[in-house]
């Protein structure tokens, strides 16, 4: 398909209506240039079910798996939501080799992709189109398969689920690994910037500066040194917004208990420590970078983080009465009224 979409036609050739979808794909025959392409791949996997062909099911030994380290999760001092979701999942009766096998399974699903993936590669190679072509890979989310002994995705922020795969691969890069915080909302202004477009009024910011130094050293405006990300539910509402800097991770559950996890000392995040009082600083300057990004961002949730948080009340935004949103609606014309 790719060599059919993207590749141009041979030169001295007409690749006409009643081509086949291997018609002027040969690698080796001269090309005419091709137009500016953009594809875009999008694999099910690897998702549960895990219904993968059998040799990739089986390519991971389940002995050799070693289990996260938050597969020490006791649930304590957490979210009551989390212990129900693995209920959910009946996860507290699966044996540890039950989880192994699970665990070889999804990566041999991961492997099943990345082999798919580089089927694509390849082709740009064959096409002559590899030193000309922008590729980008990532993921919508991670997935528990054990963590936290959990499964699928739910209302737990752990790492499992929001720090995922990025890769950026561009003509001319620097081959290295980037510490910023990026967002999927970057690989949208990414996309245009590509393109040549204009990323005004996009929230995120083109990735491709990353190519050659690293975003944290960007001179013309300051990278992101936190990031927020939102949560409203999955196979039944459930509100939560997180926040992260380098060190910590602030989790507001206006259900049940807040989160704070030192990454630096727990990066298993087994341990909340939001009512220890040796972090009450981190986690109010944390709420507060919070409240703010929300009220940026037009998220009504600050109103619960204004109420039920410690938002000092000189800084609180006083929210809009639903008498005030009623009042402040253009009035309606009564029938038949001229204008």
């Amino acid at each position: 398909m790719l060599r059919d979409f993207a590749g141009g036609t041979p030169s001295g050739t007409d690749a006409g209506p009643d081509a086949g979808p291997d018609a002027g794909s040969d690698a080796g025959s001269a090309r005419t240039p091709a137009a500016p392409f953009f594809l875009s791949c999008h694999f099910f996997g690897p998702h549960l079910p895990y219904l993968i062909p059998r040799e990739w099911y089986d390519l991971v030994d389940p002995e050799g798996i070693t289990l996260p380290g938050s597969f020490a999760e006791t649930f304590r001092c957490k979210p009551l939501v989390q212990q129900k979701y693995a209920e959910y999942w009946s996860t507290a009766s699966f044996t540890t080799v039950e989880w192994q096998k699970l665990t070889a399974a999804y990566w041999g699903y991961v492997a099943l992709i990345d082999h798919q993936i580089g089927r694509i590669l390849e082709a740009l190679d064959e096409l002559g189109l590899t030193d000309s072509t922008v590729v980008l890979f990532t993921a919508d989310h991670g997935e528990f398969t054990g963590a936290h002994r959990l499964n699928d995705k739910g209302p737990a922020m752990y790492e499992d689920i929001y720090r995922i795969p990025a890769l950026l691969a561009a003509p001319g890069q620097v081959a290295r690994r980037e510490d910023a915080f990026v967002s999927l909302l970057d690989f949208t202004s990414t996309f245009v910037d590509v393109a040549g477009g204009s990323g005004v009024g996009l929230r995120g910011r083109s990735l491709l500066p990353a190519t050659q130094s690293s975003l944290l050293a960007q001179p013309e405006e300051p990278w992101r040194r936190e990031i927020v990300c939102e949560f409203h539910g999955h196979r039944f509402p459930y509100a939560q917004r997180m926040i992260r800097d380098g060190r910590f991770k602030y989790i507001a559950n206006p259900e049940s208990l807040d989160e704070l996890y030192d990454l630096a000392i727990d990066p298993d995040e087994l341990y909340n420590v939001a009512s220890a009082p040796d972090y009450a600083e981190a986690l109010g300057d944390l709420r507060l970078s919070l409240y703010r990004e929300l009220i940026r961002r037009g998220d009504r949730f600050y109103q619960w983080l204004a109420f039920a948080g410690d938002i000092p009340a000189g800084l609180r935004l006083r929210p809009e009465t639903a008498l005030e949103r009623f009042t402040a609606a253009p009035a309606l014309a009564s029938p038949g009224a001229k204008e």
